[in-house]
């Protein structure tokens, strides 16, 4: 191998643990997945088809369904689990004031009071 090449693939390997020490690199993973499931998703719902082989999910939740999904959101915002959470968004079909609060966080990290998910254990 050529000095020069050495030199680039030490530089390479140099950042990729850089990038997993401080945790980047996991994030840019998660947001690659997600853009990824988001497109797929976008084009199958253009195109009227599903993205499994499953039949589709309905349009009106039953009223249950949406509480615990509220609480899965809840609790995910609670942990700073944002990338988790904008997924989840997108295939439980929350719309509105969860896509809006994803759009809002300021700081993930910050806590808020206890989820409520927490007070049932």
């Amino acid at each position: 191998m050529s000095e020069c090449l050495t030199k680039n693939v030490d530089l390479t390997d140099e950042l990729k643990q850089k990038l997993e020490e401080n945790g980047e690199l996991q994030k840019l993973r998660s947001q690659l997945r997600y853009q990824v499931f988001r497109c797929l998703h976008s084009r199958t719902e253009n195109a009227g088809t599903s993205l499994s082989l499953e039949s589709p999910k309905p349009e009106c939740k039953p009223e249950c369904n949406v509480i615990i999904d509220e609480l899965i959101v809840e609790y995910l915002k609670y942990n700073g689990h944002i990338h988790t959470l904008s997924a989840f968004v997108l295939e439980s079909s929350l719309r509105g004031s969860s896509e809006n609060d994803l759009k809002n966080l300021d700081n993930p990290m910050q806590k808020t009071a206890l989820p409520q998910i927490y007070r049932l254990i």
